[in-house]
C-alpha cells in the first residue's frame, strides 16, 4: 500500500524526485524542464528499460541474498501491490467511465449483475463493486 504515514513521505519524496529526473533526462527533450515536461507513450516505452533497470537494482538490493526466498517473495508482492494499484487508480476507472460511454461486453455484465443488482453508474466503481462482492464472499 503506497498510503504511508505523512511523517514519512519528506524523507522519500526528494530522493524520489531524484530517480524520477535521472530517469526521464534520458529523453533529450525532456532533459531541459523536466518538472512540467508531459511524456508521451513512445517517451515513456524509451525509457521503460531505464526504470525497470532502477526499480530492480533497488528490490535486488534489499533482497541481498538469493536464498532469502521470504524477502523474494516479500518484494515481489510489494512490486504486484504496485501494478495492482496503478491498474486500480488509473486504468479502473477510465475502464469504467468507458463501460457506462459504450457499454458493458454481455458476460461481464451477467456476472457482475449476479454479484450486485445494482447497475453501474458512472459515480460507481465497477472494480470497487467486485472487490466488494468478493470479499462478502472470502473471509481471511
Amino acid at each position: 500500500m503506497p498510503y504511508i504515514a505523512p511523517e514519512r513521505r519528506p524523507g522519500l519524496d526528494g530522493s524520489i524526485e531524484e530517480l524520477r529526473y535521472a530517469i526521464v533526462r534520458q529523453i533529450p527533450a525532456a532533459a531541459r524542464d523536466y518538472k512540467s515536461f508531459e511524456l508521451t507513450p513512445e517517451q515513456i516505452l524509451e525509457i521503460s528499460g531505464d526504470l525497470n533497470y532502477c526499480m530492480t537494482r533497488i528490490c535486488a538490493s534489499l533482497i541481498d541474498s538469493p536464498t532469502a526466498y521470504a524477502k523474494i517473495a516479500i518484494v515481489t508482492g510489494v512490486l504486484d501491490n504496485v501494478k495492482l494499484e496503478l491498474y486500480r487508480r488509473l486504468a479502473g476507472n477510465y475502464e469504467d467511465k468507458k463501460i457506462v460511454e459504450n457499454g458493458d461486453i454481455p458476460e461481464f455484465a451477467k456476472m457482475v449483475r449476479a454479484l450486485s443488482p445494482t447497475p453501474i453508474k458512472e459515480k460507481t466503481s465497477l472494480t470497487k463493486r467486485l472487490m466488494d462482492a468478493v470479499m462478502s464472499v472470502v473471509k481471511f
